[in-house]
């Protein structure tokens, strides 16, 4: 027990330092929270219990249209699971047209957006051992966007701990926008789940985005307590702050998030 709490520590003095390494770092504009949300989640997911691998496969695909505008959609995932290895590749297309706004014909529909988004991850662990190690990639391309094209990646390690109730990982990444510029970032994260009775789950979910000119905490927090074999009563709480520079304004910006809620949950099973 000692041994595995001396680990956790010595992992978090190890990110410490890459945060001060992240200093000196250059920075560009703000990014959206859904891209963050998807480089942990592609970290979040649990290895299988079973040495039994699991693969499934989804292709999907749509129009949209009404009197001005229409699209056209393809999706697809691969999935990939099994007890050492997790894998993801996503593909995304949509094109998009509208009624122009000048120098065309009445009605006629034009080109506005040409979108190519894909996003592979993986992550596996490393020999036989409780350590592992997380890759992320994703490009976006849309050569009549404002951006042009949007290039993302991270790598990064970590560990299990407690038998599987503790992971601890961190990730340096870089970012690449034609029309915006690139930055480093470091993205940490962890994940527990503790059995505090026997009816009674703590499960908690957080990660810390940093760059040069930004910091953005998220943490979420859910406590379970079983009634019976299908009833659980769930306390949910959601913390979420963006600390940033306003170069204009040149003032520090804070913004602060909180969301409770209680509810049931009903098993199938």
């Amino acid at each position: 027990m000692l041994y595995q709490l001396y680990q956790v520590f010595s992992s978090l003095y190890f990110f410490s330092v890459l945060i001060f390494f992240l200093v000196s770092c250059p920075a560009l504009a703000l990014d959206s929270e859904s891209d963050r949300e998807k480089i942990v989640s592609a970290k979040s997911r649990k290895f299988y219990k079973s040495s039994r691998a699991v693969q499934s496969f989804l292709l999907s695909g749509n129009k949209d249209s009404d009197y001005n505008s229409k699209s056209y959609q393809i999706d697809s995932r691969y999935y990939y699971q099994s007890d050492k290895f997790l894998n993801e590749i996503n593909f995304f297309q949509k094109t998009s047209y509208a009624e122009a706004s000048s120098g065309a014909k009445k009605n006629e529909l034009v080109k506005k957006s040409e979108l190519y988004d894909v996003m592979g991850s993986s992550k596996f662990l490393l020999s036989q051992s409780n350590n592992y190690a997380v890759l992320y990639g994703r490009v976006n391309y849309d050569e009549l966007s404002s951006y042009y094209y949007d290039l993302r990646s991270a790598a990064g390690f970590g560990r299990i701990f407690f038998d599987d109730k503790i992971e601890l990982d961190a990730s340096i990444g870089y970012i690449d926008i034609k029309n915006s510029g690139s930055k480093t970032f470091l993205l940490p994260s962890i994940r527990m789940s503790f059995p505090i009775t026997r009816n009674l789950i703590l499960t908690q979910r957080a990660y810390w985005f940093i760059d040069y000119e930004s910091m953005d905490d998220d943490i979420r927090t859910t406590l379970k307590y079983r009634i019976n074999s299908r009833f659980s009563l769930a306390l949910n709480h959601i913390f979420e702050q963006r600390k940033y520079e306003n170069s204009i304004k040149n003032a520090q910006i804070n913004q602060t998030r909180r969301y409770i809620s209680v509810g049931f949950v009903f098993d199938l099973q």
